[in-house]
This record gives structure tokens, C-alpha cells and sequence, in this order.
């Protein structure tokens, strides 16, 4: 199971400990996402994966990666507080629906708070649907005030959930999924630049060099990274 193979070997003997006790009381609840939505579960093991090459990518710090690869597992874990038939409803949400989904980032936060390991980790949970300019949820936060590793797990999130089918939409080709990005990035949701480095990175990974510059400014270099 993937909860269990998250810790790098370099990690500290006292950060393991912490980590293999999380990964203990978290297994029942990734376990129950898993029979309930195994594409929640996929979609959570490709985030921790993506944070990784994404992190390292930008050159974050080595726990900053390992931040953002429990971020990745972890960021939609509120699910299992989410009715079924809301969770799995294909077509369209209500409004009244809509708000019930929003919970799940306060569920997951709340299901995570008493498990120091995952002090750095909650934050991402909670803040992975604020907007940039201020428009998202639980507590509109905008700018700077969104923590920096909440933003790069929201950049993944999108672009995943894009990509993937959902019981709401269907797939998108990636040169879509970009230009979608790009038009939300518009609209003033995500940080400009992040979403460039996104771009860079996404099109190195798929040999597709030249489509991160089809509806952004020039990309930033890869290793100029967009600071806290």
C-alpha cells in the first residue's frame, strides 16, 4: 500500500517512527476511500508521485518533497466523510451538493490533527481548493497567504482531475487540460508563475516540449523557483 512506502530512506529514524505510527491509523480510512471510490485512490497514489518529481523538479528541500508526496496521498482523505450518493453522482452538483463536497477538506484536516506527523501535512489538506485571488474554499485565503506547498498541490490536483475521467466529466487530451489551466489562470485562481513552472515541468515529463508556451507568457527557467 502506498501510505506505507511514502518515507525516503533518508528520513530520520524518529521521523520514520512518527510516519509508520500515521500510516497505521490512517491505513483503515485509505482503505475505506479505496472500496468506496477506487478513483479517489488512484488519483491520490498519482499526486504523491507527481508531488515527488514536481518537487524536485523546483528544487524544494527534502522535506519539502516529503510534504508534498503525503500531501498528494492525503489531500482528499475527507472523502470518507462524504455521503456516497454525493460522492459518486454523475452529472452535475447541486448547489446544496456542492457545499456538502467543500466538507471534505475540514474532515480531512480534522481526521489528521491529532497525528503530529502530519502537522506540515495539514495545511495542504485544508488549503488545496483556496484560489489565488482569493475566491476559493474553506477560508478564502488569497496571494501569499495560501501556503506555498497548498499551491503546488493544488496545480497537480487540477491537472489530474482533468486528465482523468470523472463521474462528472469525461477525460481531456492534455494540450486541453493546459489550456484550461491557463484560462482559470485568467481568472485569477492559481499563481501565475507557479502554473508556468507546472507547464515546463508537465511537457519535460511527456517529451512535449513547446506546449507550456501555448497560452502562457514565457515559461521561467526550470530551477528558478517561485519562493514562499
Amino acid at each position: 500500500m502506498l501510505i506505507n512506502r511514502i518515507a525516503p530512506p533518508s528520513c530520520s529514524s524518529f521521523l520514520q517512527a512518527d510516519l509508520d505510527e500515521a500510516a497505521k491509523a490512517l491505513s483503515t480510512i485509505t482503505r475505506t476511500i479505496a472500496n468506496l471510490d477506487p478513483a479517489t485512490r488512484e488519483h491520490c497514489q498519482r499526486l504523491a508521485i507527481q508531488g515527488k518529481a514536481f518537487g524536485e523538479f523546483l528544487s524544494l528541500s527534502e522535506l519539502d518533497i516529503h510534504t508534498l508526496m503525503w500531501g498528494g496521498y492525503l489531500h482528499d482523505i475527507g472523502k470518507v466523510g462524504i455521503p456516497i450518493d454525493v460522492l459518486l453522482k454523475p452529472g452535475l452538483l447541486t448547489d446544496a451538493e456542492w457545499e456538502v463536497i467543500k466538507q471534505h477538506v475540514l474532515i480531512g484536516e480534522h481526521i489528521c490533527y491529532s497525528l503530529f506527523a502530519m502537522e506540515r501535512v495539514i495545511p495542504l489538506i485544508r488549503h488545496h481548493h483556496e484560489h489565488w485571488d482569493g475566491s476559493g474554499y474553506p477560508d478564502r485565503l488569497a496571494g501569499e497567504q495560501i501556503p506555498f506547498l497548498a499551491r503546488i498541490i493544488q496545480i497537480l490536483d487540477v491537472y489530474d482531475a482533468l486528465t482523468h475521467e470523472r463521474s462528472y466529466k469525461p477525460t481531456y487530451t492534455h494540450a486541453r487540460a493546459l489550456e484550461i489551466m491557463a484560462e482559470e489562470t485568467a481568472k485569477g485562481w492559481y499563481q501565475k508563475e507557479l502554473v508556468q513552472q507546472f507547464f515546463a515541468f508537465i511537457s519535460r515529463e511527456r517529451g512535449d516540449w513547446g506546449l507550456e508556451s501555448l497560452f502562457l507568457d514565457e515559461p521561467l527557467a526550470n530551477g528558478c523557483l517561485v519562493s514562499e
